[in-house]
């Protein structure tokens, strides 16, 4: 494709390094935009007249608005120079090159961008399809849990997806066990585990997330459980029926708030149940910081790792003749698999370990084709094994070492085996920008070279050196991260009974007052 340059004028006031780029689409003659150079970037701007009446563009700086990569671009025209008012030729024909390219990058990008929102699109589609037979079930369930003879309700807790049972699990069972009191627990899934659950006191509803928003608004209960943050910040509203609900957030993982979660993201809730002194002092430091009103902070713990510690200490313990490293790497931008994995795995090669590369599911949901070539390529190597079953868990804690970026399969596997963690330092993922400004370091990041040791991506040949390293020297991990867990997580082995003996003392407090 010819791509040529026609109207350029020089402003230096209004752009720099000082060019403006009139680039002609059906879309710019209707709405009244131009595409415009400026430091390498393509970006759009509102004009009030492309062109005035003595043939020049009048262009308003102020009103820059959007960048092109957010705007669907149709057969952009790009015309020739052809300014005799141009003065500075060389000057404009650098920046027509960097133009070129950068709208040749833009336009490979936005067919990978719309490879994507196909493969999105499809999946959307299939969700749908198979969501449709479940409309009479939510129906159904969004009726009885409104019935007039389900009224009085004290207790809800709400889950996103059937996954995330095993975050109430021990509590729910110890209020289920040793109280009097009804569970009423809504899923926007529809085949969550929790309908297998029989027990006159646990009431379980399917409810999607576009019906979820008109429940929560009409919803009338004593106390609300939720592990789903951004209450009130998005489309998840407080009650707009009863004002006094106490909203109860429940981690659900032992990483910092300050970083992984939004900002403002648990502002609307009551209490906090804090796996450990560090959600404590983030959630103190949040309130200071930004004048927000004192929440409950509950010493609570964490049960999932309560369960995994218990679970493995039951189990009979694997000893690997041949020595195995599991890598199990996160899922957002940059991460190992997208970033590094083939070159950990040719240095990890000389060894002699077992390797075993266990992807986010979302990798394998997304990216199938990237899966079956690292399958296909590494077929013939015995000592190393694509795993995309995430069936069992025997994988995780029969590794003699884990390699991870920022996964927090780290702290379910250091915390519950006790063995150390080789971290690969690729970007962070920062939900918060602003995380820093409360002063408070995440654990996310004091962590790595507490319970193991990390890696920056320039250091990667280090790694076979510090994996043999940290799997000959675990023994002298074992106490250091025992210590770890023991200051960083309230109640160890208890924390089920806390976070249910708090619920039914609010609930007897809430009725006294009554």
């Amino acid at each position: 494709m010819d791509h040529l340059i026609r109207k350029v004028i020089f402003d230096a006031e209004y752009f720099q390094p000082g060019v403006a780029v009139y680039l002609e689409t059906e879309e710019t003659k209707q709405q009244g935009l131009i595409y415009t150079y400026c430091e390498d970037e393509l970006t759009i701007l509102k004009i009030r007249d492309v062109m005035t009446a003595d043939n020049q563009m009048q262009v308003e700086p102020a009103q820059i608005q959007i960048h092109v990569s957010e705007v669907e671009r149709n057969d952009i025209k790009i015309y020739r120079i052809d300014d005799s008012r141009s003065t500075n030729r060389e000057k404009l024909t650098t920046v027509c090159e960097k133009l070129t390219r950068s709208y040749m990058a833009l336009s490979s990008s936005l067919s990978e961008q719309e490879r994507l929102l196909a493969e999105q699109k499809a999946v959307e589609d299939a969700y749908k399809k198979k969501m449709a037979p479940y409309k009479a079930k939510e129906k159904e369930d969004y009726k009885r849990f409104f019935a007039k003879d389900n009224e009085n309700k004290q207790l809800m807790f709400y889950s996103e997806s059937s996954g995330f049972y095993k975050y109430y699990r021990g509590m729910i069972e110890e209020l289920l066990e040793n109280s009097d009191i009804v569970i009423h627990y809504v899923t926007s899934d529809p085949e969550d585990q929790v309908f297998q659950i029989r027990h006159e006191r646990f009431k379980a509803y399917y409810i999607g997330e576009i019906k979820l928003i008109t429940l929560m608004m009409k919803l009338d209960c004593d106390i609300v459980v939720m592990t789903m943050p951004d209450l009130e910040t998005y489309h998840i509203k407080r009650s707009y029926v009863r004002k006094d609900m106490e909203y109860i957030h429940v981690p659900h993982s032992i990483d910092s708030m300050n970083m992984t979660y939004r900002k403002g993201s648990i502002d609307h809730f009551d209490t906090i149940f804090c796996v450990g002194p560090h959600h404590k002092d983030e959630v103190e430091k949040m309130e200071e910081t930004y004048d927000l009103p004192h929440k409950v902070l509950l010493n609570w713990g964490y049960c999932l790792l309560d369960d995994m510690r218990k679970d493995y200490e039951s189990k009979e313990k694997v000893i690997n003749e041949q020595k195995t490293i599991l890598i199990a790497p996160s899922w957002q931008e940059d991460n190992i698999v997208d970033s590094c994995l083939e070159d950990i795995l040719q240095k990890l090669r000389a060894t002699g370990y077992k390797v075993i590369v266990r992807p986010h599911p979302q990798h394998v949901r997304h990216m199938p084709e990237k899966m079956q070539l690292l399958k296909d390529k590494f077929a013939e190597d015995k000592n190393i094994e694509i795993q995309t079953d995430f069936s069992s868990n025997d994988t995780v804690f029969n590794a003699d070492l884990i390699i991870t970026d920022w996964s927090g399969i780290a702290y379910e596997y250091a915390f519950t085996t006790l063995r150390p963690v080789l971290y690969i330092n690729t970007p962070m993922k920062i939900m918060n920008p602003e995380y820093e400004k409360i002063g408070v370091v995440p654990i996310n990041i004091f962590m790595r070279d507490s319970i193991g040791c990390s890696l920056n991506l320039d250091q990667l040949d280090r790694v076979a050196d510090e994996a043999t390293r940290l799997i000959e020297q675990r023994d002298l991990y074992h106490d250091k991260i025992d210590a770890f867990v023991k200051q960083y997580v309230y109640h160890l082995g208890t924390s089920a009974k806390v976070g249910a003996n708090y619920i039914k003392l609010r609930l007897k407090q809430i009725h006294s007052e009554e």
